[in-house]
């Protein structure tokens, strides 16, 4: 827009007052640049005379306001960026949140957002979750705090994601019933299994939960609490942990969690 500005300014010029007259509009438009170029840099020379700073000719600081002004003029375009996307969220977008399952574990959880659905007045988002790196929903009044936008790191509450997208799709999943608790009493306190860890990591950990109190699990079975992984892990193994309903978590909550 502003180059079709120049362009149809240009042609008027010619048009109208010849080429002299487009000659003094350029000389004109050159003398005000170099005068704001000049201005900052006296700027920045009286900011580094007030600090006590050696200081050198006005000519040392026509760079640095070169610079100063391109750094403005990104701020600027950044701040302005940043107020549009303010207003309004459109998805997909990936945000991280803590989340507390059915069971009442929380985890800290990376999901890329497409959508949201709701079913029997529970509003869902629904994405692809990194932690479990599949297709998940995750239902809304069980979110802790504020989602967490992994591009910016803004911190937006849930409330401002529901009324920023106003397409909603309905969900017809419904949850199971609980399964009856078994009458067998469970015979260890925590199990844990870590998955694709090497090495003085994988003693380090072994030795903090064995330090706990914490069962260490060679294998994915069901007596198996935590799955604790990192980016290493093989797909094989949290396909499993999946299947059989155990919480994957990263290392750093493993560690809260002691």
């Amino acid at each position: 827009m502003l180059l079709l500005a120049i362009i149809a300014a240009t042609v008027l010029l010619l048009y109208f007052g010849g080429l002299a007259a487009l000659m003094y509009a350029i000389l004109g438009l050159v003398f005000v640049t170099l005068f704001i170029w000049v201005s900052d840099a006296v700027t920045l020379r009286n900011r580094d005379k007030q600090a006590g700073a050696p200081v050198g000719s006005i000519y040392s600081y026509m760079r640095p306001a070169w610079r100063l002004a391109q750094e403005n003029h990104q701020r600027s375009k950044a701040a302005s960026t940043g107020a549009a996307r303010h207003s309004s969220i459109s998805l997909p977008c990936t945000f991280s949140f803590s989340y507390a399952d059915h069971h009442g574990n929380r985890a800290r959880r990376t999901v890329n957002i497409t959508g949201i659905s709701s079913s029997g007045g529970q509003a869902y988002l629904e994405g692809f979750c990194r932690s479990r790196m599949d297709n998940r929903t995750f239902r809304v009044d069980r979110i802790q705090g504020d989602l967490t936008d992994a591009e910016t790191g803004e911190l937006i509450p849930v409330k401002r994601l529901l009324s920023s997208v106003h397409t909603r799709s309905s969900m017809d999943y419904k949850p199971l019933a609980p399964a009856p608790k078994s009458s067998t009493t469970k015979e260890w306190k925590t199990a844990v299994f870590f998955a694709g860890f090497r090495g003085g990591k994988l003693d380090e950990l072994e030795g903090l939960a064995a330090a706990a109190g914490w069962q260490i699990r060679w294998t994915i079975s069901p007596t198996v609490d935590y799955v604790v992984r990192n980016g290493s892990a093989g797909k094989k193994q949290l396909a499993e942990a999946d299947n059989l309903g155990i919480d994957v978590i990263d290392e750093d909550t493993f560690r809260a969690l002691l």
